[in-house]
């Protein structure tokens, strides 16, 4: 405080060993008004101090009220003139250097101390003067010599069930004599000794000496303090109960560091943002913007998206616009509507969302974590039950989403890698994490990212909040949520690691730990994601196709219920097509068994340590019991993939690979044709995956063969014809379906692509329908043709 805001007193007693000595200059300070050779000193809002620097120097405290309970706390614990003199002596008996007291006195209003002066600097200054880096070698040894004995001087004081009261790191004063540091507190009305200390308070003393910039007190040099504490205050404590101390202290020190980072911001703020009040409308501006007069029309709040804005997003709860003001400066708005009519409790509970919006996207600033600057928000409505919100911040138009870039860069793996841009979100998103904060929607989606800047920023905080336990699922939702996605852009392995072991390291966590800890998060996060790109996500669709699923399923069931004759299918992952409900309508009199092996082929059929085993399964599917009829499907794994793999490792011709799998193929059907009374082989499907294409789990699998999709068309019809010659000279019934399938481009036809790009089989309805059209007349002959 100031003197400015100091009220005159008078001084009514003084006592004290030396009080008549000094009590013609306290009787004039107490007034306000200093004495010859005398200075204030800057300190807290709650006290007064002056500093007598000649002959022996003296400091001079007045404590002033603090609030209106400052009167029934001392009734109870004593004034803080009194604890101040009863804490030094304390601290005296039990070895510590303080201020010695000198002598004390009492005002009509206030009461005063005069203390001694200590020649030494606080631990900051300290730290400031002599240890600003860079520091050389020596200097080095001498801050980790200073910090090992401040941090067992405080182990030493917690030791003797002494805690002090506020202990700020320029409370502790330094000075150092002949190569030994002596140390001493000050500031010492709040301090309490009892018989049990208590671990809150402990970390509270510690949390405090440690607020200081880390290029002057790093994580390492802290550990150092907090080390050489444990040394003295548990000595005697199980290593499990001291590693637990640690964690919970630099957690609880980083969400000092936001408040105290935050608390400072939101002061400076203040100045510039003007409130709106108005009859239905509350909200908050920024004073240099035009949007604020508009804002504070109540009627334009609705005309500012139908005539400016250009809608980007619209659904029931939420409209997301960009608006051009008249200066042509570009605003990002955001409607927040009620999505039914219990939105109001949790609005009552958890606030309106444009207000958490405005709050949780300053605090982001706050902490150095890159968001869109906000500029406004207002809500507004008739009565509780309509509570409508309006977030405005600045628009980017020169950004695009991290989704948008992956799916357009055809080089997408390098630009990452040139850009260093996994390891910058990684390390970013973990230190949202260490202040407490979560996002709650990491997606790619809502990443923005600047191509000429090589910067990034979050969007979409509407589930942004803070989280009071460091080891929060809601963090892990986070890394696994932007982790699918890796995964789903079909990117190689290493830039998953890459992403985990950089956000790990800021952490302070082991990669193999965060491992375990996202992984039900990836799991189920993935699975949801494949499920929507089978299922629409319309509520009459999702009937719909619930209702689809459930009567196949009891079609089936009364179907096998009167045992029709049995049909074997035996294939790759394409005969799946097979279990469509309607071969069950098209063929009532028959029941189809299919044996399907993902990613079974024709080259490694007579290989025993093939890695599917497919020609074992296969064998052990004919032997089960006499079968009349089989449906044989293979060779896309061949010639989409095995056989231009083989060609480029061995290093031989494409056609060489091509007849080794044909011989092969053939085998297996001499093999068949022994164990059925009637085989049915039908042509291998048309390669559908896209030249440069590495979206699905298939086509990343396959991404290491350059060929192009007009290349892998023409080696599978080329297939197809060398396996139909065989057939027909072994009396085999053999079903091209090639001009059916092919387009007038020389690749498959769009409609018979399955609607989900990730999908490299065909549309299962379209492909059903065709292969009943062309194998119902083989199916119900019971004569080989």
């Amino acid at each position: 405080m100031g003197i400015k805001e100091k009220k005159k007193d008078t001084l009514q007693s003084i006592s004290g060993k030396e009080a008549e000595l000094y009590r013609q200059d306290v009787s004039l300070l107490i007034q306000g008004i200093l004495p010859k050779d005398w200075d204030w000193v800057p300190c807290s809002e709650n006290a007064l101090v002056a500093e007598r620097k000649y002959q022996y120097p003296i400091y001079y405290k007045e404590f002033l009220s603090r609030n209106i309970f400052e009167t029934l706390k001392a009734f109870f614990r004593g004034s803080r003139c009194l604890r101040t003199r009863k804490n030094t002596d304390i601290l005296i008996r039990n070895g510590f250097n303080s201020p010695a007291v000198i002598c004390w006195g009492k005002g009509k209003k206030n009461e005063l101390i005069l203390l001694e002066a200590d020649k030494g600097k606080g631990f900051y200054t300290y730290l400031l003067e002599n240890f600003s880096p860079p520091l050389t070698k020596t200097q080095l040894h001498e801050k980790r010599h200073l910090l090992f004995e401040a941090g067992k001087l405080i182990g030493l004081l917690h030791k003797k069930r002494i805690i002090h009261g506020d202990l700020r790191p320029n409370n502790l004063l330094i000075s150092k004599n002949e190569g030994e540091y002596r140390f001493s507190f000050i500031d010492n009305e709040s301090n309490k000794c009892s018989k049990i200390n208590r671990i809150s308070l402990v970390k509270k003393n510690l949390i405090q000496l440690s607020l200081i910039f880390d290029n002057l007190l790093t994580q390492t040099d802290l550990l150092r303090i907090v080390f050489s504490h444990n040394s003295i205050y548990f000595n005697d404590i199980p290593r499990k109960a001291q590693r637990k101390f640690i964690k919970t202290l630099f957690s609880d020190r980083l969400k000092r560091v936001t408040h105290i980072l935050t608390r400072c911001k939101r002061k400076e703020r203040a100045k510039k943002i003007r409130k709106i009040n108005g009859r239905n409308v509350q909200g908050e501006c920024y004073q240099n913007t035009n949007l604020c007069e508009s804002l504070l029309k109540e009627s334009d709040l609705d005309v500012l998206i139908q005539k400016n804005g250009e809608i980007i997003k619209e659904d029931k709860g939420i409209t997301a616009a960009i608006i051009k003001s008249c200066s042509n400066r570009s605003f990002f708005c955001k409607r927040f509507l009620p999505k039914n009519k219990f939105h109001f409790l949790k609005v009552l509970y958890a606030g309106e969302r444009a207000r958490i919006l405005w709050r949780i996207s300053h605090a982001f600033l706050d902490l150095g974590i890159p968001v869109p600057q906000p500029i406004a928000y207002v809500v507004y409505g008739h009565n509780p039950l309509m509570h409508k919100g309006l977030f405005f911040s600045a628009a980017l138009p020169e950004t695009k989403t991290l989704l948008s870039i992956s799916r357009d860069k055809v080089d997408f793996s390098d630009w990452i890698s040139n850009n260093n841009l996994l390891v910058k979100i990684a390390e970013n998103l973990a230190l949202m994490h260490n202040y407490g904060y979560s996002h709650g929607d990491t997606k790619w989606g809502n990443i923005l990212i600047n191509e000429g800047q090589n910067s990034f920023c979050w969007i979409d905080l509407d589930s942004a909040k803070k989280n009071s336990n460091m080891n929060n699922r809601w963090f892990y939702k986070d890394v696994a949520r932007f982790a699918v996605d890796i995964i789903e852009s079909s990117l190689e392995k290493k830039w998953f690691d890459i992403f985990v072991e950089s956000y790990a390291a800021k952490r302070r966590m082991s990669p193999r730990q965060l491992h375990e800890k996202i992984k039900p998060f990836v799991k189920k996060i993935h699975k949801r994601h494949r499920r929507k790109s089978r299922i629409t996500t319309g509520s009459v669709e999702k009937t719909a196709m619930w209702f689809k699923r459930t009567t196949n399923s009891m079609l089936r069931k009364l179907h096998r219920f009167f045992k029709p004759d049995e049909v074997l299918v035996l294939g790759d992952s394409h005969v799946e097509v097979f279990k469509h409900w309607k071969f069950i309508q098209a063929f009532p009199s028959f029941t189809f068994s299919v044996c399907s092996v993902g990613g079974a082929t024709a080259s490694g059929l007579e290989n025993p340590n093939s890695k599917t085993q497919a020609y074992t399964i296969f064998s052990k599917a004919l032997e089960e019991k006499k079968r009349k009829k089989v449906i044989i499907m293979l060779g896309e794994v061949d010639t989409g993939f095995v056989i231009w793999y083989r060609a480029q490792k061995y290093g031989v011709d494409v056609t060489h690979m091509l007849t080794e799998a044909v011989k092969n193929y053939c085998s297996f059907l001499a093999d068949v044709s022994t164990k059925a009374d009637q085989i049915i082989v039908i042509s291998t499907p048309l390669p559908t995956i896209k030249d440069r294409n590495a979206m699905g789990e298939v086509a990343n699998l396959r991404k290491s063969v350059k060929t192009t999709i007009h290349e892998r068309t023409a080696l599978t019809l080329k297939f197809n014809r060398e396996i139909e010659k065989y057939c027909k000279t072994q009396d085999i019934t053999f079903i091209n379906l090639d001009d059916d399938c092919l387009g007038v481009d020389g690749a498959v036809k769009k409609e018979m692509k399955s609607k989900n790009p990730r999908d490299h089989h065909y549309d299962q309805r379209q492909f059903s329908q065709l292969i009943i059209k062309r194998v119902g007349k083989f199916i119900h002959n019971s004569k080989s043709c």
